[in-house]
């Protein structure tokens, strides 16, 4: 992928994940609905601004004030509302993909963090 141009960030385009070695804070940040501090905080990306299409993982240096994947003047769609669900369910299934499960069952099974 290459943020300048958008190539790589387009609805139709694999979903671009940041990669690197998740720490046992960057997997609870993201099961809360954070992305990992680790990684770069990575925002994420609807591809085009639009409802439904893909969701790309970039670097906020990459991703803010970038009108080549900002093309359309005014928002296609996306709410506030939807970009906080999105953003809590793509974290919360990251973290199971890099291992969360073994890692950190007692976060997994209850969805309220350690238990006292």
């Amino acid at each position: 992928p290459d943020a300048p141009t958008s190539t790589g960030y387009a609805p139709n385009d694999p979903a671009v994940r940041i990669e690197g070695d998740w720490s046992k804070n960057d997997l609870k940040q993201a099961l809360l609905g954070h992305p990992p501090r680790g990684l770069g905080s990575p925002d994420l990306h609807h591809a085009d601004q639009m409802p439904g299409s893909a969701i790309h993982e970039i670097l906020p240096a990459e991703h803010r004030g970038n009108k080549a994947l900002h093309p359309n003047k005014f928002n296609q769609g996306v709410t506030l509302e939807m970009r906080q669900q999105d953003r809590n369910l793509h974290w919360w299934y990251r973290a199971r993909e890099q291992g969360a499960d073994e890692k950190l069952p007692e976060w997994i099974y209850d969805n309220k963090g350690p238990k006292k």
